[in-house]
């Protein structure tokens, strides 16, 4: 096992162009690791493997398991797709508007961090930057409750979320069906069920869609370490896969009470073409 990893290791390394030092240092070690590594000084774990493979956009299985054989290797940009179904017109539109996220990078680091770590949110790093943390939601009221939201997270980038409170307040004041069904979402996901859906976000003025973004959500359970035990929180990574509607540049800025409102709408279905799909209410 430790060799496969090593031909691997260095393969992508190769492949990148990335130093051994820059991809140790980005993967949050020592800059030697690598080096160690490869030398066989130092034996890898599933947790390193994960680390690597976030840094290199790849999956921590193509550093664990030895490659495939020349003239069936997947390019880059097309397994992590093919793997999942999608057809190669809406992977290419991808990888034009949503850079390095199309790649499929994100989802399956989280996926295998969870494996590696059960859901230990100190091993994030930076992919911490890109989701949203949530409480148990409020029973009563059926309300998310918001804890943290990344700077480079969905909700910040596209629809100008400022924080858990303000996001908190969008809950408060959207359409009950909408919280309702995301706290129903998150029980789910606290019991340990992780889900991987696809949803549409419309921005709605005066009765008019004005924007939209179609997005791949993954919902699954994390834990962070704190003195006498552990809290237990439900991590919410939405990757964009469309845009339609007014250009994408500045994130809007929605408010609670505002002229633009976000309508929610879950994929029931994938398709052919961009964005759309048999679309089903939410709720």
């Amino acid at each position: 096992m430790l060799e496969i990893f090593k031909s691997n290791l260095a393969f992508w390394i190769a492949k990148r162009e990335i130093s051994r030092a820059e991809l140790s240092r980005k993967a949050g070690y020592n800059q030697n690791k690598v080096t160690a590594i490869l030398n066989g000084a130092s034996m890898p774990s599933i947790s390193v493997a994960v680390r690597f493979a976030a840094v290199l956009g790849i999956s921590a299985n193509d550093l664990l398991y030895p490659r495939p054989e020349i003239g069936v290797e997947f390019q880059d940009g097309d397994r992590s797709w093919q793997d999942r179904g999608a057809d190669s017109a809406i992977s290419n539109h991808l990888n034009r508007q949503v850079g390095e996220d199309t790649k499929g990078s994100i989802t399956e680091f989280l996926l295998d961090w969870q494996g590696a770590t059960n859901g230990d949110l100190g091993e994030l790093g930076d992919i911490r930057q890109k989701i949203e943390l949530f409480g148990s939601p409020d029973a009563c009221l059926m309300l998310p409750k918001p804890i943290e939201v990344g700077k480079a997270s969905l909700a910040a980038t596209v629809f100008g979320i400022e924080n858990a409170e303000h996001l908190e307040k969008m809950f408060r004041a959207s359409d009950k069906t909408i919280a309702t069904a995301v706290a129903e979402s998150h029980f789910k996901a606290l019991s340990g069920e992780a889900k991987v859906d696809y949803f549409r976000m419309n921005v709605v003025e005066d009765g008019k869609v004005i924007y939209g973004v179609d997005y791949r959500r993954i919902l699954m359970r994390g834990f962070d370490r704190a003195p006498g035990g552990s809290n237990t929180y439900v991590l919410n990574y939405s990757q964009p896969i469309w845009y339609f509607g007014q250009s994408h540049g500045e994130p809007l800025k929605l408010r609670p009470g505002g002229k633009q409102q976000p309508v929610l709408s879950k994929l029931s279905a994938r398709s052919d073409g961009p964005a759309v799909g048999a679309l089903k209410d939410f709720g």
